[in-house]
């Protein structure tokens, strides 16, 4: 891939019914979803950047490093079930800003 493009972010949201540690009807959710979300991501993507979460929110975040959006797909599996992603591409904003001035030349 692109080396301005490797990084990749993904942010996931729970639903309501699927709080970490709680039940989701007679199903438990923890060490198999977001328990397990970080080693998932650490054995398909290259690197996990960082990992973040925002607990009133509901919400986690995710920078990874990443050749293809298969590896992060595969790596969010164990939280795919309780809620919604987004997988957005970024690149390092120093290099694009300089290919962008090469473009414009």
């Amino acid at each position: 891939g692109d080396p301005l493009w490797r990084r990749a972010t993904g942010s996931g949201r729970h639903l309501n019914d699927s709080i970490p540690g709680g039940p989701t009807g007679n199903r438990p959710v923890g060490p198999g979803t977001f328990g397990a979300v970080l080693c998932a991501l650490e054995e398909n993507v290259n690197g996990v950047i960082g990992a973040w979460v925002d607990g009133p929110g509901h919400d986690f975040f995710f920078v990874v490093d990443a050749d293809e959006s298969s590896q992060i797909l595969a790596g969010l599996l164990p939280i795919a079930t309780t809620g919604t992603a987004k997988i957005q591409p970024v690149g390092d904003y120093v290099a694009v800003m300089k290919l962008r001035e090469q473009l414009n030349s």
